[in-house]
């Protein structure tokens, strides 16, 4: 009984390391998800390679798909 108590202790330990090591590359994903996402909707500032912002007033003009990055160019699939 003792020793059941003790490897049930450590096994119930490793599963809420489990479950937080879980968590956490849940975290992990979305943030990348998230992080993709802006990068590809805002573009990267040339002038010095940082992520552009949503407020940037030149960053963005109006295409033919919608709103793209101002240094984008729009072109058909293929070419």
């Amino acid at each position: 009984p003792k020793e059941q108590w003790a490897i049930a202790k450590i096994l119930n330990a490793a599963d809420a390391a489990i479950e937080r090591t879980r968590e956490a590359h849940t975290k992990a994903v979305r943030l990348r998800d998230g992080l993709h996402q802006h990068l590809i909707r805002l573009g990267i500032d040339a002038s010095g390679g940082r992520i552009r912002n949503a407020g940037d007033a030149d960053a963005f003009r109006k295409s033919e798909i919608g709103m793209v990055p101002r240094s984008w160019r729009v072109l058909p699939l293929g070419k």
